[in-house]
């Protein structure tokens, strides 16, 4: 669906002598009616919404998290190793945080020199 819009776009467009693209009536009216369309899309702008306040949050815990110098995956971490009643393997935590394995070996081998 997206390809055929941009080459009927395309195709709806001529080039000027300058080498630049001049939109026929038509193509604007198609362009602004998809505009509108979308703008009164309930799903869309939930998408939106969320979005922002996923970035909201994000940022008000990283400012949180500065007061005592450290991230949210750190807390992740420190989380998991609290409530497991067993020794868990860095394969593990690397999963639970969506971090790579290389990581959490740089963050213990950081947390070390620390103490």
């Amino acid at each position: 669906m997206v390809k055929w819009d941009i080459w009927r776009f395309i195709k709806s467009n001529e080039v000027s002598k300058t080498g630049k693209m001049n939109m026929s009536t038509k193509t604007q009216r198609d362009i602004e009616k998809t505009r509108l369309l979308k703008a009164k899309d309930s799903d869309i702008n939930l998408t939106i919404l969320f979005d922002q306040t996923s970035t909201i949050l994000t940022n008000a815990i990283d400012l949180e998290l500065r007061h005592f110098k450290t991230n949210q995956t750190q807390i992740r971490v420190l989380t998991m190793l609290s409530r497991e009643n067993r020794p868990i393997t860095i394969d593990e935590l690397a999963n639970w945080c969506l971090k790579e394995f290389i990581w959490f070996s740089l963050l213990f081998i950081a947390w070390e020199k620390r103490d």
